[in-house]
């Protein structure tokens, strides 16, 4: 794509004068199509929306409150979408960290297909260790649940063509979350092609974040922190059962405990899946599901059970702590084995 064709959106909470240098930069290097959101800022930070919107005509989405990162973006691609034919847009952050020439790179790369992230490269010395983790981690996360290998994940620099504003602006989260779920409804999609582009790593010493590491943390892994919730409930249900059936009926041995307890803490272990970690509904989308649960289900307990009825002949005197460690393996796996072919 030429520049003509290509929109810049920043969203920005109370930006700093470096805001007037970004868009002079963006100005002299001829993109002609910028557009911030103001998320709520203070009136003290204000000016700077208007000196580039005075100076250099640039156009200003304004939210009169602060609605997050994820809102302001879905809110410029509407504008972006429903105002002008432009073919695309590039995002990118108001801090100082997305250089001009990187820009550049992003815009050659782009068509009508495929998005494009400027990538930064982690393994440098100089990279914070919040930063070098954080990012390590989403993208193995990225890996497990989608099969997809993008090595940042989290990088506000990405290329958008307007076969994916829909997609874009009907994505959940209104915060930092929405940057993943938007990457993982690209990787849903198989036509979409999701294009690499090397760029500078640049961290601004004065630079204010308003991530939050916890807070944005869980909104961001919000599922995978509802299976372990879940996957605790369950096990805790499925060893007390087996519990009772060994030690307090006493009407069944290790292998059929194991194989009761299992089934009773399946279908618990199923509709909290279906209903709350992951939500997905309908009838015909429900019986494929539960056919692979199923199956699923079946294959892991045979092999739970197997594995517990054999170590039992040997640690009959540890056969609640065996099934326990059992377990946990177990249920580690079938988050990612759930996310990516069940309940996908």
């Amino acid at each position: 794509m030429i520049k003509d064709d290509v929109a810049i959106l920043i969203p920005s909470l109370n930006p700093r004068e470096n805001i007037i240098d970004i868009v002079k930069g963006l100005k002299e290097s001829n993109f002609n199509n910028i557009f911030f959101v103001d998320d709520g800022s203070k009136e003290e930070t204000k000016k700077n929306f208007r000196t580039v919107e005075e100076k250099y005509g640039v156009k200003i989405i304004v939210h009169e409150v602060n609605k997050g990162k994820g809102i302001s973006l879905k809110d410029g691609i509407k504008y972006i979408r429903d105002n002008t034919d432009l073919k695309g847009i590039v995002t990118m952050d108001s801090d100082g960290q997305h250089l001009i020439k990187d820009v550049e790179k992003v815009v050659k790369k782009m068509n009508e297909k495929d998005v494009i992230f400027g990538v930064r490269d982690f393994d440098k010395d100089d990279v914070p260790f919040r930063s070098k983790f954080g990012n390590k981690f989403s993208a193995w996360y990225l890996k497990i649940v989608s099969g997809k290998k993008i090595k940042d994940t989290q990088t506000g620099l990405r290329g958008i063509p307007r076969k994916y504003f829909d997609m874009s602006v009907e994505t959940e989260g209104a915060r930092y979350e929405y940057e993943m779920n938007v990457l993982m409804e690209w990787c849903k999609d198989k036509n979409c092609n999701i294009v690499s582009v090397p760029i500078e790593t640049v961290y601004e010493e004065n630079n204010v974040s308003y991530f939050n590491p916890l807070l944005d943390s869980i909104r961001i892994y919000k599922d995978f922190f509802k299976n372990v919730i879940s996957s605790i409930v369950c096990a805790i249900l499925d060893i007390l059962l087996f519990w009772l059936f060994l030690n307090v009926f006493k009407i069944l041995n290790v292998f059929w405990s194991n194989i009761a307890s299992r089934i009773i803490s399946g279908v618990f272990d199923f509709g909290i899946n279906k209903f709350w970690v992951f939500k997905n509904g309908g009838n015909e989308q429900g019986k494929k599901e539960f056919t692979k649960y199923v199956i699923l289900f079946i294959v892991q307990m045979l092999v739970n059970t197997v594995i517990i009825d054999l170590l039992s002949k040997v640690f009959l005197s540890y056969i609640i702590l065996i099934k326990i460690i059992v377990n946990t393996i177990i249920y580690f796996s079938n988050y990612f084995i759930k996310k990516r072919f069940i309940f996908k």
